[in-house]
């Protein structure tokens, strides 16, 4: 690798493949490649709707190591391809793995000996292995000799002030020459590599990652419902266990779980675990919790409603955030979705503000993107956070509201802040 400029292509300029072109261009030739033309025009004109990117960055590498292209033939000049596309999950809530499947059949022409293919979208375990493998062996390629495999679960997260190459790195590789090919690669981009013993193993790690998080969430959320019940702050709980020095990580309750991850890499375990006959319960049991905290909320709303004799209907709701988490743009599996679609059922009527989101619709209705001033403001009945973006200017929502229904507990427990 120290021979040469190496070529690297980066296919998928969304919130995982961009931050990673980026910060390769340093490093290699980047072949930043997306189908969408609307995108690559953006990179080549250093703008770009992911706010949290170094356009700094793009604007010193751009036509030099850093060359943004919706040509497909560019494969061919590649010498490490690395998959960042989507892989969400059907109707179904079975792996779609299409996004991937279309690439490679479109650029199945444009592979040569020598390149190293590496998979960074979520995916089952077996996916390298399974899928990838037999398409290049189909096109007649000895792997771990003329094609090298390899997976590496991304570990980006939107938001979090953080260099990507200080995130430790798994990857894994179908062979020992894979593995040295996949290895050496992210040496030259990343501080820590972890080499595990297999795709698979690589593959699970990922799963494993989110489904942790997707079951403690679950447990704090329904700890949220119990302790609203009896009476008790659930977050003086949390901070007080949260003192113990050892065997206790902290999660917060929240209105429910939202991005490309937490809510859609555990059905990729449990799609692939019914394969071999296992129930997975416990995973279940988590994603049915979280999923179904949108529907507590507005009940909860309602009950608190009525204690004041106003219902929903007609009522004026101000929306505070509807990414799925702060200071991010992010809308995917954003637990807003639900809770205006609710609000909006019941007769209510919702505006929003999010500083990071600039249009947001339900069911192909517009909801409208006010200004944050007191003019507007004194327009609506109720409030409620749903996202808490750091730049929200709460002390005003509080100046200005009778009643503010906080679900991420920004504002003190009061009578006119309802925690929910």
């Amino acid at each position: 690798m120290n021979k040469k400029k190496i070529n690297v292509c980066i296919v998928g300029l969304g919130y995982v493949g961009l931050p990673l072109a980026l910060e390769t261009s340093d490093k290699f030739n980047v072949f930043a490649y997306d189908n969408n033309k609307r995108i690559i025009s953006n990179l080549k004109k250093i703008k770009s709707d992911l706010l949290k990117i170094d356009l700094d960055v793009l604007k010193k590498n751009i036509s030099k190591t850093f060359f943004p292209t919706d040509d497909i033939k560019i494969i061919q000049k590649s010498d490490y391809i690395v998959i960042c596309l989507p892989t969400p999950l059907s109707k179904n809530k079975d792996p779609d793995l299409s996004y991937v499947t279309n690439f490679l059949n479109s650029a199945s022409k444009f592979f040569k000996k020598g390149q190293t293919v590496i998979l960074e979208s979520t995916t089952y375990p077996g996916t390298t292995d399974e899928i990838l493998k037999p398409f290049f062996e189909n096109l007649n390629y000895k792997i771990g000799e003329e094609i090298f495999l390899g997976y590496s679960p991304e570990r980006i997260d939107p938001g979090r002030e953080i260099n990507i190459t200080d995130i430790n790195k798994i990857c894994s590789g179908y062979s020992k020459s894979c593995k040295k090919k996949v290895l050496g690669f992210y040496n030259k981009i990343f501080k820590n590599v972890i080499l595990v013993s297999s795709n698979k193993v690589a593959e699970m790690a990922k799963l494993y990652e989110n489904i942790f998080r997707n079951v403690n969430i679950g447990l704090v959320n329904e700890l949220k419902i119990i302790c609203d019940k009896l009476n008790i702050n659930v977050r003086e709980v949390i901070e007080a266990a949260s003192t113990k020095q050892y065997g206790f990580m902290k999660f917060a309750p929240g209105p429910g779980i939202g991005g490309h991850c937490i809510p859609i890499d555990p059905f990729y375990l449990t799609w692939k675990a019914k394969e071999k006959e296992i129930h997975t319960r416990f995973i279940e049991l988590a994603a049915e919790i979280n999923s179904t905290m949108p529907d507590w909320i507005i009940n909860k709303i309602m009950d608190e409603l009525n204690k004041r004799s106003s219902t929903l209907k007609n009522s004026n709701f101000l929306i505070i955030g509807v990414a799925y988490k702060k200071n991010v743009a992010d809308t995917r599996e954003s637990p807003a979705y639900k809770i205006i679609e609710k609000l909006l059922l019941n007769g209510a009527k919702v505006d929003y503000y999010d500083p990071f989101v600039k249009e947001f619709k339900i069911n192909n209705q517009k909801i409208k993107n006010i200004v944050l001033n007191n003019k507007n403001l004194k327009k609506y009945d109720f409030c409620i956070i749903i996202t808490d973006h750091d730049e929200i200017e709460y002390k005003k929502l509080y100046k200005n509201f009778k009643i503010i229904f906080d679900s991420r507990n920004k504002l003190k427990n009061t009578k006119k802040v309802i925690q929910i």
